[in-house]
């Protein structure tokens, strides 16, 4: 898939259109998503190793910009967007991921990504795929989860993306200790209220163009 990304746009549009190294990993990774089963029966890259990696080793809490590539430090490039790579994949399909591909509207990273999610699912945009994503991710939600939530089974072309309930991680995840004092670009904080009972209050203050997603469950 590098070697593809590099020709179909590097080479053919010019090297303004390559992806920046957060998206370029991102769609190799989408793309062992589609092929994992097709190589090795029952096993795939997202389930068994990027989300695992993500929920087990803390990458889901840190507060991670999703622009910051690394693959060392506890924001590991991998996970984070091996997760969220798999979650677009099983919400928006494989029209998605071949729009992603071939996508020239822009020398924009992020501006091809937003263009191609409302190009498969025009009521949709990056943002709120992001936000069930952090919901989904977040609350470790069980499946099935609500329509636009999850990682549900998809087959599609040839191509079984099996799935994956984060709900089974429950017992594995990691916590905050404290909330951050600022929320990085694109980043997001699941915080935790466990074995609430009958009546309850809280109040919230999020950071500007931030969202706050509510998960009972």
């Amino acid at each position: 898939m590098h070697m593809q990304n590099f020709y179909r746009r590097g080479i053919s549009k010019g090297p303004d259109y390559q992806f920046e190294i957060w998206l370029e990993e991102a769609t190799a990774m989408m793309f062992e998503d589609f092929v994992s089963q097709t190589i090795e029966k029952n096993f795939n890259t997202i389930r068994d190793v990027r989300f695992t990696s993500y929920v087990r080793f803390g990458d889901r809490i840190h507060n991670c910009s999703l622009f910051d590539w690394d693959k060392a430090s506890t924001c590991n490039g991998y996970s984070i967007w091996g997760s969220l790579g798999g979650f677009l994949n099983r919400q928006l399909g494989l029209s998605f991921y071949k729009h992603l591909l071939t996508n020239v509207s822009s020398t924009d990273s992020m501006a091809v990504l937003e263009s191609s999610v409302r190009g498969t699912a025009a009521t949709s945009s990056f943002q709120q795929e992001l936000r069930h994503f952090a919901a989904t991710s977040g609350a470790l939600m069980k499946e099935p989860a609500p329509v636009g939530f999850g990682f549900p089974l998809r087959e599609e072309g040839g191509f079984v993306l099996p799935e994956i309930d984060a709900g089974a991680f429950l017992n594995d995840r990691s916590q905050l200790s404290m909330v951050p004092a600022e929320l990085h670009p694109y980043a997001n904080v699941p915080v935790v209220r466990e074995y609430v009972k009958g009546m309850y209050s809280e109040t919230v203050k999020i950071p500007p163009h931030s969202s706050l997603s509510v998960v009972i469950q």
